[in-house]
């Protein structure tokens, strides 16, 4: 299990370093869910990536924090399935019409939160 979060951890740094290179890859990620499938799809993703991190969390180098940021995903999972089609279809326009530095800024979070995931297992 704590492979799952070190390779999970480490394509989302990746992806950040991408993004910051060449902005609007969030973007194109983000348009692959613009469909029911692809909202359902997201929120199954989160709910279960969280329940990995609360199982695997006393195991890690951070156990109360990883484990309260996989409840704080599994809550952000269920909120995705309740918000409905039409919400989620108008965040993610929103969100594809930001700005190149919107996204590098993004792309910062995530390499470091990539960053802490890997090292968080890595022990």
């Amino acid at each position: 299990m704590k492979l799952i979060i070190l390779g999970i951890g480490l394509f989302i740094a990746a992806y950040g370093l991408m993004e910051f290179i060449k902005p609007g890859r969030f973007c194109d990620l983000a348009r692959r869910f613009d469909s029911l499938t692809g909202l359902y799809s997201a929120a199954v993703f989160r709910i279960v990536f969280g329940g990995i991190m609360v199982y695997v969390g006393p195991e890690t180098a951070f156990p109360e924090f990883l484990q309260i940021l996989g409840y704080i995903v599994i809550v952000a999972g269920v909120i995705l399935l309740f918000l409905g089609y039409a919400r989620f279809h108008k965040i993610m326009e929103w969100w594809c019409g930001q700005s190149p530095n919107f996204f590098r800024s993004f792309a910062v979070f995530a390499i470091l939160f990539g960053g802490f995931l890997a090292y968080a297992v890595m022990d």
